[in-house]
């Protein structure tokens, strides 16, 4: 189900750990998907589950486990950092719990590199703080200046520029984290 409009899509779906062939499947899971509902007239800022769906003991039985994820998707202003807040709902579990993943854009890109190395080589990220964790959050492009290669010295007190990219990642999270905080039975909503 999706409402672009609203930046809102609904997935359901089963997955199994292991291979099953669709016949081998009870007929009481295969059509689960389409019997889940969503709950009529749900507060989107709610905490309660926003599905409805068969909890007979015969699916139960077939279900070993479960999780309903309620995504918040977006990116971090003058940065490309994505960052995705995640409520986990588990089965008996009234409140969710969080979870947060962050990307960059450019890291995909940077990982693609381990999958062409050869035995014994090595990524050739040069200075991989800068790399993953870029000064100004952006841009990730690691010159001599910014490893100090044109100021080599032996001198051990020889100081590195400041690191930016670290202090814009965490100062985001810890916003972030303040939005998670905000969450309270009470409420029962975020506010992003």
């Amino acid at each position: 189900m999706n409402r672009f409009y609203k930046s809102r899509a609904w997935y359901f779906g089963l997955e199994s750990m292991i291979p099953v062939s669709r016949k081998l499947v009870s007929p009481m899971l295969v059509g689960f998907a389409d019997r889940v509902q969503m709950r009529p007239k749900y507060d989107v800022n709610s905490t309660k589950s926003f599905a409805l769906w068969d909890q007979s003991p015969g699916v139960n039985k077939h279900m070993q486990y479960a999780r309903l994820d309620k995504i918040y998707s977006f990116g971090i202003q003058k940065t490309s950092y994505k960052v995705e807040l995640t409520a986990m709902w588990y089965p008996n579990q009234i409140m969710p719990v969080w979870g947060l993943a962050i990307r960059h854009t450019e890291w995909a890109v940077h990982l693609a590199e381990l999958e062409r190395l050869s035995v014994g080589s090595q990524a050739s990220w040069g200075d991989v703080v800068s790399t993953f964790l870029p000064d100004d959050g952006v841009r990730s492009s690691v010159t001599e200046s910014d490893l100090g290669l044109e100021r080599l010295s032996l001198n051990n007190e020889l100081e590195m520029p400041p690191r930016d990219g670290i202090r814009i990642l965490m100062e985001k999270l810890m916003q972030l984290s303040e939005i998670v905080s905000s969450v309270t039975a009470a409420e029962g909503g975020v506010s992003l």
